[in-house]
């Protein structure tokens, strides 16, 4: 109960003062008409205060979140440039940059449209590699989550052949590869296999056949002969 008198206390004695600042004020009035009009604005001043801190502190945060932004798409942008001479000194052929592709998304059964883009489309060795670019601290790291969201994204979007992570923070290219239904691209590849392995098997069918058939021709004649 101790803390219901304490609150009762207090409150009584907030409303004294409040009686005995309108009862100074009301005498001021009469007084000098000038001193009231100093104290409203004094304590009109008083409680701006604080919002008034709070707007400046949140323009504060606000203009350093859009000065990180500039800097960190033009260090994106820097990079990204950078990265085509970097992919022409590894022996790749730039093919075409900011490569989109558009795709259907069916939400509820309704279809709706969505675009896909990545930085760069490269060519080595006979191979055709979708490379994106990342700068900074987490970005470039494959197994960060957004990374890894947009590589197995465009590993099932993007008909190629492999998929190539820059990290132009530490200049190191890597070719991720998702495993179980990996991608286009290795479905791409187990196809070409598919069908190699396939191809060999007809030609050996009908190279044994084709031989089982002179062998039995020679056969049937030498037996003839014989007759």
């Amino acid at each position: 109960m101790k803390w219901a008198y304490a609150v009762r206390a207090s409150s009584r004695s907030a409303l004294t003062w409040l009686e005995e600042a309108v009862t100074r004020l009301f005498s001021a009035a009469t007084a000098d008409p000038i001193k009231p009009v100093v104290l409203v604005l004094s304590l009109f001043f008083l409680l701006s205060l604080p919002w008034i801190l709070l707007r400046w502190t949140r323009s504060r945060i606000r203009s350093k979140e859009r000065r990180s932004r500039v800097r960190r798409a033009a260090r994106a942008y820097r990079g990204e440039k950078e990265a085509a001479a970097f992919l022409r000194n590894q022996g790749y052929h730039i093919i075409d940059q900011q490569v989109e592709k558009d795709i259907e998304v069916i939400v509820d059964a309704i279809p709706r449209g969505a675009r896909v883009r990545a930085d760069y489309l490269a060519q080595r060795g006979g191979r055709l590699y979708l490379v994106e670019v990342k700068t900074g601290r987490q970005a470039p790291d494959p197994l960060f989550p957004a990374t890894r969201r947009q590589l197995f994204e465009y590993a099932h979007v993007f008909d190629v052949d492999g998929i190539l992570l820059l990290d132009m923070e530490s200049r190191v290219l890597r070719e991720v590869v998702f495993g179980g239904e990996g991608g286009r691209g290795r479905a791409r590849s187990g196809r070409w296999a598919s069908v190699i392995v396939l191809w060999i098997a007809l030609a050996f069918g009908a190279g044994l056949a084709i031989g089982l058939g002179v062998g039995g021709g020679d056969a049937a004649d030498s037996g003839a002969a014989r007759d």
